[in-house]
């Protein structure tokens, strides 16, 4: 080692971004996941907790044809729907600094340009109970997209009972009378 220079472990970090020209710090964001954000969220964080939201049921109501399905049999993944006695569960990651730009980036694409949502803010509710609640980001489908999704699993449903073939037996639709 030269002389001029210290040993790594008494070194300063150096201050995060806005912080060395004396500006504050930009305060945390947080993004509440309830489906696949839960397991795969696909952008670097600084912590997460589990915890609900109220006002929201979760519910496979979302056709999708980029993440699953095809045009001809799109899949579904989920969605909110408002729902003012219920709660849902998931997980809410905290992003800060150069995190929060990067990650709002990635899942603008993820869900609003690719999956059909939109962005709103709700109370997250952490399940410990000693933290606080904070505000969070959270993706939910567009209401024309619920609404069309509706449409396709009513029509499907009657294509089904009039045509599906089971273990036991095949239903048929009965005659009109």
């Amino acid at each position: 080692m030269k002389r001029d220079q210290e040993p790594l472990g008494r070194q300063e970090p150096p201050p995060p971004p806005g912080e060395a020209d004396g500006a504050e710090p930009e305060p945390p964001v947080w993004i509440f996941g309830y489906g696949s954000l839960v397991w795969r969220p696909g952008f670097e964080f600084t912590s997460r907790k589990v915890g609900f939201i109220r006002g929201y049921s979760r519910r496979f109501w979302q056709g999708d044809t980029f993440h699953r399905g095809s045009a001809k049999a799109p899949g579904r993944v989920v969605t909110l729907l408002e729902d003012c006695g219920a709660c849902t569960w998931g997980v809410a990651y905290e992003v800060c600094g150069e995190q929060i730009a990067a990650s709002l980036q990635y899942l603008n694409v993820r869900e609003a340009v690719l999956g059909g949502y939109d962005s709103k803010l709700v109370k997250f509710h952490p399940q410990d109970k000693d933290a606080a609640s904070a505000k969070a980001a959270l993706y939910q489908a567009l209401p024309s997209a619920v609404e069309a999704e509706q449409h396709f699993i009513h029509t499907t449903e009657l294509i089904c009972q009039e045509t599906t073939s089971g273990f036991v037996t095949t239903c048929f639709s009965a005659p009109a009378t």
